[in-house]
């Protein structure tokens, strides 16, 4: 059997940020500040965390994703890079 080679392409992603603040406006600038922006998303040091927390928990981060996301297809002009030879 031949051996498959691993790709990687950019995606467009939609995804819910879960953002305390004191009014909206205060969130809507925090969600502004996100943007275009490139977090580590998964690790628990991660910028921003996916939380699948309940919206009361005391524990939820200051700024998390939920984890419901949306792939709405790839990246306009996205190409495959050739990540490994053979795996």
């Amino acid at each position: 059997m031949s051996k498959r080679k691993l790709y990687a392409v950019d995606l467009k992603l939609c995804a819910t940020a879960y953002i305390k603040a004191r009014n909206s406006a205060e969130a809507m600038s925090i969600a502004k500040s996100l943007a275009n922006q490139s977090p580590s998303l998964l690790d628990s040091e991660g910028d921003i965390p996916v939380s699948g927390l309940q919206y009361r928990d005391p524990a939820l981060p200051d700024v998390s994703l939920s984890p419901a996301m949306t792939i709405h297809g790839v990246w306009e002009g996205g190409t495959f890079e050739l990540m490994e030879h053979g795996i």
